[in-house]
């Protein structure tokens, strides 16, 4: 019976919205509070939900990106090599962009005013 309640509270772990990376930061709106960031730099690597972006500071960042389905949506693309800028929100290592400004100008938005993310206020 202790095997059984372990392994059931360890599935409902695993598959939990927040472990699979549906909740936690990546859904919260960021209040006035919370200090926003504009970082210059180069896409180093895309292994999405995450990229990794080399700052002018030569620090590295990763960048959250936000669901998949949203990308696609979108018709948003983002390469290796890549000059942004981005504007959003540092949480721990990981930074929430709010717009991502590639090459030639090319606007992706993420957040709206508030920092609530744009795929819940305007569902996929």
């Amino acid at each position: 019976m202790w095997l059984l309640t372990w392994s059931m509270f360890f599935l409902l772990f695993l598959f939990s919205p927040s472990f699979l990376g549906w909740g936690g930061a990546e859904t919260q709106a960021f209040d006035a509070q919370t200090k926003e960031v504009v970082i210059h730099g180069q896409v180093e690597q895309i292994n999405h939900p995450i990229a990794v972006v080399k700052g002018e500071d030569n620090q590295v960042y990763n960048v959250r990106l936000g669901p998949y389905s949203y990308w696609q949506k979108k018709g948003y693309e983002l390469h290796a090599g890549e000059k942004v800028t981005v504007i959003g929100y540092l949480k721990g290592k990981l930074l929430f962009p709010k717009v991502i400004i590639a090459s030639k100008g090319k606007k992706l938005l993420f957040r709206d005013e508030n920092g609530v993310p744009l795929w819940k206020t305007h569902p996929h």
